[in-house]
């Protein structure tokens, strides 16, 4: 029961920092900073480090930041397929 609290908390903790549900994509998005976080991601990851990665600034300005799983990582291609869907 505790990992679906948890879960739980990483949902509303996106959501309060502006990141919306993409149903087609399964993640979790905010076009303003171009950061999306995979569903797997958020499960895989702690609160504390899904903080952290929130926070984090932008590597280079005007290129999306995605994360995903460490288990399972998409190809590069899929990666700026994303980014293309996403916008930009």
């Amino acid at each position: 029961m505790p990992v679906i609290i948890e879960i739980d908390d990483k949902d509303q903790l996106l959501e309060r920092e502006g990141y919306i549900y993409s149903f087609d994509r399964h993640m979790y998005v905010h076009k303003p900073k171009k950061k999306a976080f995979s569903m797997e991601c958020v499960e895989d990851r702690s609160l504390a480090e899904l903080i952290e990665r929130i926070a984090e600034p932008p590597s280079v300005v005007g290129v999306w930041q995605l994360y995903f799983s460490d288990e399972n990582p998409p190809s590069q291609s899929l990666k700026e397929d994303i980014a293309i869907s996403l916008g930009g």
